[in-house]
């Protein structure tokens, strides 16, 4: 009797294994995008997001950090977690002006990737048989992405990633959370909504201090009546530096103390419709 309860216990505790091909066909909206929850926070996988060991690799057109207006580029993604068998992700490419959709994507692998419609998005994600890691410990995946053809301020990709156990539960998962951004090559002067509002950035590359200026006497009159903001950031997302920038036509800043690097500029202006946004990147030496 011992010996049979003792299998018995055993047996109870021993987690599930799904087979392959199990991956559930989840819906969009789960990039962490703005008004998006992940993969953790919806309820899907458990864990703290980006606090397991995994490694999410992550480019458009092999590492650049500005588009093309109309141009394809190849987005590859890549998990790598030691002994996971099961991996999966999902993204989607959004304007910084309204978090609308940037771009069109197109599948290269239909065996491994899908396109999930919400609404007016589109996402990209796994197919339950391209979640499968065989061998394990890694997986990759990739897709093209054609950048918009009438927009050319910036665009934040937003994804997420899993590795999961493989057990058929939302136990002892690990979900990932990045976002990488462009910004338009096309000119040295960023637009949205209104072709009256821009902004030249000089010197650049820039190595102690950076001057932006306003050409148009539109953008500087709106000035003078808004309350504006001028917003640095890296090329991570982490804000760098902050200030107003009423009344003036222009206005120099001291970077003197910042990392050699990429960094975006963005200059918002409250209007009685919303906001309008001019924005860039511009190089520390």
């Amino acid at each position: 009797m011992f010996i049979f309860g003792f299998i018995v216990i055993a047996a109870f505790k021993m987690p599930p294994s799904c087979s392959t091909c199990s991956a559930p066909l989840i819906g969009g909206g789960h990039t962490g995008a703005p008004g998006e929850n992940t993969c953790a926070a919806s309820g899907c996988h458990s864990g703290v997001i980006n606090s397991g060991p995994g490694i999410t690799s992550f480019s458009v057109g092999g590492g650049i950090t500005s588009y093309t207006s109309g141009q394809t580029y190849q987005v590859d993604i890549k998990i790598v977690q030691s002994s996971v068998t099961q991996f999966g992700f999902q993204v989607i490419a959004l304007k910084d002006s309204d978090n609308s959709m940037a771009g069109t994507d197109s599948l290269t692998d239909t065996y491994a990737t899908r396109l999930i419609p919400l609404g007016t998005k589109t996402y990209v994600g796994t197919t339950p048989c391209g979640s499968d890691a065989i061998p394990p410990d890694s997986l990759q995946w990739s897709f093209d992405w054609k950048a918009p053809t009438n927009y050319n301020g910036g665009i934040t990709f937003y994804l997420c990633t899993i590795a999961t156990n493989h057990d058929c539960t939302s136990n002892g998962d690990n979900t990932y959370s990045t976002t990488l951004h462009l910004v338009s090559n096309s000119s040295g002067i960023y637009e949205v909504k209104d072709a009256s509002l821009s902004a030249d950035v000089y010197p650049n590359p820039a190595n102690t201090s950076l001057t932006i200026s306003f050409p148009n006497s539109q953008i500087s009159s709106r000035m003078n009546r808004e309350n504006s903001q001028l917003l640095i950031t890296d090329i991570i997302g982490n804000e760098v530096y902050a200030q107003s920038i009423n009344k003036s036509t222009q206005t120099t800043i001291d970077i003197s103390k910042l990392s050699k690097g990429i960094y975006f500029y963005q200059i918002t202006i409250p209007t009685q419709s919303g906001k309008e946004t001019a924005q860039g990147k511009f190089v520390k030496d």
